[in-house]
């Protein structure tokens, strides 16, 4: 599937979302994963270090990660939902109904894009870790 080249974060993207299986959500977790594994962020990774093991010049550049969707699940939903409960956001007590609202998707990745124009993905780690605990 890789070659020994570089690949932009869209490429990486759309290869992955070329998998039978792979949605929007795993393809984007993927993709943030291994720019951060290539920038040191991460320790290791399975699949990276796999493939970059066989292939010595794959790389991934930071090239088009601003659009790279965010990937947005539970853990990152109730978070924005008690954060941003003042602005028009659902209430945290009433999340558990409105576990998934387009609405709450488009505000997340709104707010991503302000806070972190350059990787807008970094909100989804921030929030999941919350999110989770």
């Amino acid at each position: 599937m890789f070659e020994n080249r570089e690949y932009s974060c869209i490429e990486l993207y759309f290869m992955f979302r070329n998998i039978p299986g792979i949605g929007e959500k795993n393809a984007s977790v993927l993709v943030r994963d291994f720019i951060y594994r290539e920038n040191g962020l991460m320790p290791r990774h399975p699949w990276f270090d796999q493939i970059k093991e066989k292939l010595p010049n794959f790389k991934v550049t930071d090239e088009g990660k601003e659009y790279i969707p965010i990937p947005i699940d539970v853990h990152v939903r109730k978070v924005a939902s008690r954060v941003f409960k003042n602005i028009g956001w659902i209430p945290w007590y009433l999340y558990w109904k409105y576990r998934k609202t387009d609405q709450v998707d488009k505000d997340i990745q709104l707010i991503a894009r302000f806070i972190f124009p350059e990787f807008p993905a970094r909100i989804d780690t921030l929030f999941w870790n919350v999110g989770r605990k």
